[in-house]
C-alpha cells in the first residue's frame, strides 16, 4: 500500500511539473522537442503495475514502437 501511494504521489508531481513546464514554454517561447510517447506510456504502465494487480485490473496496451509527440503543438505522428 505504501509503494502504491508513493507511485501515485510521483505521478501527481510529474503531471504538475509537466503543466508548469508547458506554462513556461508558452510564456517564454522555449524551443519545443519531440518526446517518445510510447516509452513514456510504457513507463507509466510499469509504475502502476502493482496498483493494477492489487485491484485485479488487467491492462493490455497496443502501443506503436515509435509514437512521437511535440509538446505544445498539434504536430503528432505515429510510425507503425
Amino acid at each position: 500500500l505504501i509503494k502504491q501511494t508513493d507511485i501515485l504521489r510521483r505521478m501527481s508531481r510529474l503531471v504538475k511539473n509537466l503543466l508548469d513546464l508547458s506554462a513556461l514554454e508558452l510564456k517564454q517561447g522555449l524551443d519545443l522537442q519531440e518526446i517518445n510517447l510510447a516509452e513514456l506510456l510504457r513507463s507509466v504502465l510499469r509504475d502502476y503495475e502493482m496498483v493494477f494487480s492489487a485491484k485485479k485490473i488487467d491492462i493490455q496496451a497496443d502501443i506503436p514502437p515509435k509514437l512521437q509527440i511535440k509538446i505544445g503543438t498539434v504536430n503528432c505522428k505515429a510510425d507503425h
